[in-house]
């Protein structure tokens, strides 16, 4: 198994965590209450629908992608070493667990961290599989475990609503989120009544999907996607016609249903197709992204922020948590859609810098150490 360590997935992880943080900061940072009402402008409309088309789904895909690839080349370091890579394997996904339980009461109840974790336990199951299985194969098995959990959700939905006889039954999984521009007890009271709901919903979203994705990282790690010449990469290169036809067909009817640029009915069969977009569409980043790396000279401290990713993931949330909190500069619901791209991007280089910074001077972002005691690394 060819597995060395490449700058490239440090870039990799890089992009995924500034996609995940245009994506996370209006859920911080603008009032909902429950309705999915439309963005009150056209061009924050049109925001939305770009960030849905081009960014919703498929950075944390490509983040989940190295992921299973990180998993392998531990895997590969630990037990060449002699040690038990399964107890370092559970540890680490109860770290990640425990970190993101922390994270979602106290900074941001659509934490990921945990949803990884749980993730994490079941991939260990299937990753044997996931070397005698074709992408191709692996990819169509787990959008169709991913379309029968939906199937599954909305069915629970429908019971939900029958159950309850009550046209708002939606309030029981939808919150308003007006108290995260309260003070720092009423965000966390909101957070801790919030987060069994969204990692409900992360779950039935993301679980089979995120497993697809593990897998095919793991996969690409054995077969040595990121090392010159690599059949896998070609294989990957002669895809992309159609890969960036999916894409687009599976992602726009989702991006304007969403932005409510279309009907609303169009919104569950746009969910269905976004199954198959935004993995179709996050591979095609994958691609181009270890063209870049390759080809542009990268500086040093942004290389150590991808390789240190769960603290820049952290302080994001930490530093979008001051910003719009009572608890901090209160500027809650004063950005929409549209003025709230730049201000994700900025959050995110402020996050990149620190943890760069940081990692310079100490030699790892200063959630790392602490994963690693638990994982017991």
């Amino acid at each position: 198994m060819a597995t060395p360590r490449t700058h490239e997935v440090d870039i990799i992880r890089l992009l995924a965590l500034l996609g995940i943080c245009i994506v996370n900061i209006p859920l911080m940072g603008i009032f909902e209450d429950g309705s999915f009402e439309t963005p009150t402008a056209l061009y924050n409309q049109y925001a939305e629908f770009v960030t849905s088309l081009l960014i919703d789904g498929k950075f944390i895909l490509l983040f989940s992608f190295i992921f299973g690839w990180g998993i392998a080349i531990q895997e590969k370091s630990i037990t060449a070493a002699g040690n038990n890579f399964s107890a370092y394997y559970f540890r680490r996904a109860a770290g990640l667990i425990i970190l993101g339980l922390a994270h979602m009461l106290f900074v941001f109840s659509g934490d990921i961290l945990v949803t990884y974790g749980v993730t994490s336990l079941l991939f260990w199951f299937i990753r044997d599989f996931a070397l005698r299985t074709s992408a191709l194969r692996l990819s169509l098995i787990m959008t169709g475990l991913n379309f029968l959990l939906g199937i599954v959700f909305i069915m629970g939905l429908i019971g939900l609503y029958l159950f309850t006889d009550d046209e708002n039954f939606l309030d029981y999984l939808v919150f308003e989120n007006k108290d995260l521009g309260a003070s720092f007890y009423e965000a966390t009271r909101f957070r801790i009544k919030e987060g069994g709901s969204v990692l409900f919903l992360s779950l039935c979203m993301f679980t089979f999907q995120g497993l697809g994705a593990f897998a095919l990282g793991y996969a690409a790690a054995h077969a040595g996607l990121f090392t010159e010449n690599s059949a896998a990469f070609l294989k990957l290169r002669q895809a992309l016609p159609w890969l960036l036809v999916m894409g687009i067909i599976g992602n726009v009817p989702y991006a304007l249903a969403i932005s409510d640029l279309i009907d609303n009915a169009w919104l569950i069969p746009g969910i269905g197709l976004w199954f198959i977009g935004a993995p179709a569409l996050a591979a095609v980043y994958l691609y181009y992204t270890v063209i870049a790396a390759r080809r542009i000279q990268v500086p040093e401290i942004f290389v150590l922020a991808g390789r240190n990713s769960l603290s820049v993931y952290v302080l994001q949330g930490i530093i979008a948590s001051l910003l719009f909190g009572g608890y901090g500069l209160g500027l809650f619901n004063q950005f929409r859609e549209l003025a709230l791209i730049p201000i994700a991007i900025g959050i995110y280089l402020t996050s990149v810098l620190i943890t760069g910074l940081y990692a310079k001077r100490f030699g790892r972002g200063f959630l790392e150490p602490v994963l690693r005691k638990i994982s017991g690394s």
